[in-house]
């Protein structure tokens, strides 16, 4: 199978797409794959440390309404569609696959035009511009959410397969967890992070909650800070009554994140959609903090389907104080019940074999309609 796979911009966009494609080599040694993106985008160095072929593309995000920036966009988005084109007429791809991102948009239409299958695959609850635009084009569109369906135009055709990167972390036992981290198996452990790039407000409102934990309640923590709120979560629990190293792990960044995952009894997190679907495949009682700095307040609509479904309790960012998150981090560790509850909850909505799922409709689409 030769496939392009093309999704960027932010990881929300691009983990799926690397989880696909490393899990089609599993499946198939001798598959040829291309990634496509944006040259300054995040995809390069993942990529190429992924060892995964590379090549950028002109794209643009597409502005409000009619200015000079929607000429350069009308102008950066054909200039992409000839790039793709031009790669498509070389490559001789069997599938092109794009998981979101105005990235996207110029590859897909060229391989409409060209007559190539196109397959999507959608992160969130509230589709994003792209794809919704894009799937009336494409073969499929793959879901993660069952509560996206009626968000995407009546033509387009639609299959729930989960999210691929869940299939990742849902090998990873808890053991393997606790091994990664030394910790210690009697007591329960609480794992904080707001993000790869972390976030003032989510650390300054976390941290304080942390210190007001510390005495009260006998948990181990992993924190990860992101790389710019490290100094300030360091500064605010200095002094707290976890000592550093066996009870409380700091970090600016950890790329040991599934195996932190795979440890925890409660997770305090953002609402983002691939986070999501692996606090799902590995049935993980969350309480989640939306960015508001998302288009359509998507992470906030991810979120409330897992507080529908009992899987998580939900905090507005801008209604949040310490003392309630601290209070709420306390009542659940000391329910094991509510936390069983909870993780069976998550667990039920989860898509451990999301990989599996997507693969095979990779190869479903391959051949002619």
């Amino acid at each position: 199978m030769r496939v392009i796979f093309v999704g960027g911009g932010t990881g929300g966009h691009l983990y799926p797409a690397l989880a696909a494609a490393k899990y089609l080599k599993r499946k198939e040694p001798g598959a040829e794959i291309i990634f496509l993106g944006k040259e300054k985008g995040i995809e390069g160095p993942v990529l190429k440390r992924e060892g995964f072929s590379f090549q950028a593309i002109s794209a643009m995000r597409p502005p409000g309404g009619m200015s000079l920036k929607a000429v350069n966009f009308i102008l950066a988005t054909g200039k992409g569609f000839a790039q793709s084109a031009s790669v498509m007429r070389r490559f001789a791809p069997d599938l092109v696959v794009g998981t979101g991102g105005y990235v996207s948009v110029p590859v897909i239409l060229a391989a409409c035009v060209l007559g190539i299958p196109a397959l999507l695959h959608e992160q969130n609850v509230i589709p994003g511009r792209a794809n919704r635009f894009l799937s009336s084009f494409a073969r499929l569109t793959c879901l993660s959410f069952a509560a996206s369906a009626g968000r995407f135009p009546k033509r387009a055709r639609l299959k729930l397969t989960g999210n691929p990167r869940a299939s990742e972390v849902a090998g990873i036992s808890r053991a393997e967890g606790y091994k990664q981290f030394s910790l210690d198996p009697r007591r329960k452990t609480l794992l904080v992070t707001g993000g790869s790039q972390g976030a003032e407000k989510f650390n300054k409102i976390a941290g304080r909650a942390i210190k007001m934990l510390s005495g009260r309640i006998d948990i181990q923590v992993i924190y990860v800070t992101g790389e710019r709120y490290y100094d300030m979560v360091k500064k605010e629990l200095a002094d707290i009554s976890l000592p550093t190293g066996p009870r409380l792990h700091l970090y600016s960044y950890l790329d040991r994140m599934p195996y932190a995952m795979a440890a925890a009894d409660l997770m305090i997190t953002r609402g983002g959609a691939t986070t999501l679907a692996e606090i799902n495949a590995l049935g993980i009682p969350a309480i989640i903090i939306p960015s508001p700095n998302v288009t359509e307040n998507h992470q906030y609509l991810n979120a409330k389907e897992l507080a529908d479904h009992k899987a998580a309790v939900v905090f507005k960012e801008a209604e949040l104080k310490a003392e309630a998150l601290a209070a709420t981090v306390a009542s659940l560790i000391d329910n094991e019940g509510e936390l069983k509850l909870m993780a069976a909850a998550s667990r039920s909505m989860g898509f451990p074999d999301a990989a599996e799922k997507f693969y095979e409709c990779m190869q479903e689409n391959l051949s002619s309609p």
